[in-house]
């Protein structure tokens, strides 16, 4: 999904960790995204290729199919495109590649990542420094797809925490 502070969405949150890695090590990341995943880049290229007449190239892009917010990303990132070459056109819209720079603040995120590292944790999930300190769910460095999954996890957490503390009791 394309935003006005930039791109979000179920396809970023699968590759965050490793996202998140290039942009802490370079200090960028780069994506290719493939905007027609539809249509193969030859057959992109011929509809491209049509004589557009007196059409701009915005106005010849949209009646070819190709989405005002797609050719507005492609021009953003392909800076050097020839605008009269649609065979170009056509591999940019395949594969074109977005450079990022940064993630939102902390205050504005939707979800977060990062936490106690798991060799850190007992088998019980408590702190190997403070044992008697346990860690559950998003406390934990861990990544996984959001949508219900994370608080089935802390939900499992919890209830395995749960029987660890009691069994520490009754023993």
């Amino acid at each position: 999904m394309l935003t006005k502070y930039g791109l979000e969405g179920g396809l970023l949150y699968a590759f965050s960790a490793e996202l998140r890695d290039q942009l802490q090590s370079k200090g960028h990341a780069k994506i290719s995204l493939d905007l027609m995943p539809d249509i193969q880049t030859d057959q992109l290229g011929q509809r491209l290729s049509k004589p557009k007449g007196r059409n701009s190239l915005s106005n010849h892009l949209r009646k070819s199919g190709i989405a005002p917010v797609k050719s507005a990303l492609v021009r953003d990132c392909c800076t050097n495109l020839d605008k009269d070459d649609m065979n170009a056109w056509a591999q940019a819209l395949k594969s074109c590649p977005v450079l990022l720079t940064d993630m939102r603040p902390m205050d504005e995120a939707i979800s977060t990542a990062g936490g106690v590292p798991f060799d850190e944790l007992n088998e019980d999930f408590s702190l190997k420094s403070y044992p008697n300190i346990f860690c559950s769910g998003e406390m934990i460095d861990w990544d996984a797809p959001t949508g219900g999954y994370l608080l089935t996890a802390c939900l499992s957490m919890g209830f395995h925490l749960g029987h660890a503390i009691l069994a520490r009791h009754d023993g």
